[in-house]
C-alpha cells in the first residue's frame, strides 16, 4: 500500500569562550559580515546531527541528535544596511527568521542577532565563524545577559548547496549527499543505470524522477521508520521503507496497519535493492 507523507568539523571551541584571548581573523563589526558574506553564505546543519547521519546511515536514528536548532541558510547577496536576513530550522519541524548584524558580539569571533530566548527573554544569540586550512564551522551561542555562554551550537557547512533557498531542504541536500547520491545497478540483473543526485533528481528508475527521504519525524503518523519517496513530481511521492546495507539500498514495499489508534508504516516484501557502484 502506498502512502503520502507530509515533509516538512573541525570544532575549534577553545576559541569561542566570553573571556577568550584569541583574536578573529577578521573583527565583527566595520563591515567585517560584509567581508565574511561569500564564506557565510548557503546551508548550514548542526554537526552532531551530520555525524549522527554518517554513522547510523538512518535519518530515523539519526533524529534524536538534530537538537533544538537543525539547519540555517543564510542567502546570497550583500547586507541590507548593516545586516542581512537568515532561516533558522528548529528540530527540522519548524521555521524562522532572524537577523544578524555587522556588530562585534561579546565573544570573539561573534556578530549580535535578534534572536532572543523566549523563556528568558533577557539572553540571546550571537553568531560565530571558524575557517581552518580543512574545515569551516558556523556557531550559534546562547548567552546570558552578562554574557556567559550557556550553550553553544555548531554548524557544518553543505558542500554544494549554495543554491538552495531554505535551511530545511539545505538539511535534506546534505542527507542525500551523505546517504543516496551516487550511481547504482539494479541486483536483479536489469540493465539499468540508476543515478540519485544529492538535489533529489533521479533518472534510470521509470516512471520516477525524483526522490526524497523523510528526516522530520516529529509527526510519526505512517511516519514511524525510515522511508524514503518517489515521484514524478515532490506533490505526488509515492513513499517505501528502506535500509542501507553496506552498499545496497533496500527498498521495500509499504505496510500501512493500525496500531493504539495510529496508522504505522511497516516493512513488506522487497521491492528493489540498488547495489552503489560509483
Amino acid at each position: 500500500m502506498n502512502h503520502r507523507i507530509l515533509f516538512y568539523c573541525t570544532m575549534l571551541l577553545a576559541l569561542f569562550s566570553c573571556t577568550g584571548k584569541n583574536k578573529p581573523a577578521v573583527t565583527a563589526g566595520s563591515s567585517g559580515l560584509s567581508k565574511l558574506m561569500p564564506a557565510l553564505q548557503g546551508g548550514w546543519v548542526n554537526t552532531v546531527y551530520m555525524q549522527s547521519i554518517r554513522e547510523t546511515r538512518s535519518p530515523i536514528r539519526a533524529f534524536e541528535k538534530i537538537g533544538e536548532f537543525s539547519a540555517i541558510y543564510i542567502p546570497s547577496g550583500n547586507l541590507q544596511g548593516d545586516s542581512i536576513l537568515a532561516e533558522l530550522s528548529y528540530n527540522n519541524h519548524e521555521g524562522g527568521e532572524f537577523t544578524i548584524f555587522d556588530r562585534a558580539g561579546g565573544q570573539p569571533h561573534a556578530f549580535q542577532t535578534n534572536l532572543q530566548d523566549p523563556e528568558k527573554p533577557a539572553n540571546h544569540y550571537e553568531l560565530g565563524y571558524e575557517a581552518t586550512e580543512s574545515d569551516t564551522t558556523l556557531f550559534l551561542f546562547h548567552c546570558s545577559n552578562d554574557n556567559r555562554v550557556l550553550d553553544r551550537f555548531p554548524f557544518g557547512k553543505v558542500a554544494g548547496a549554495e543554491r538552495v533557498d531554505n535551511a530545511g531542504v539545505a538539511l535534506n541536500y546534505f542527507v542525500n549527499q551523505a546517504l543516496f547520491s551516487g550511481t547504482y545497478r539494479l541486483a536483479d540483473g536489469r540493465d539499468s543505470t540508476v543515478v540519485l543526485t544529492s538535489d533529489g533528481a533521479l533518472s534510470g528508475l521509470e516512471p520516477y524522477a525524483s526522490y526524497w527521504a523523510s528526516t522530520d519525524f516529529v509527526i510519526r503518523m505512517s511516519n514511524n521508520i525510515d522511508n524514503l519517496c518517489f515521484g514524478l513530481r515532490e506533490a505526488d511521492m509515492e513513499c517505501f521503507p528502506f535500509e542501507i546495507k553496506g552498499d545496497s539500498l533496500v527498498v521495500y514495499e509499504s505496510d500501512i496497519k493500525e496500531q493504539d489508534g495510529e496508522e504505522v508504516l511497516e516493512k513488506g516484501p522487497v521491492r528493489l535493492v540498488l547495489v552503489k557502484v560509483l
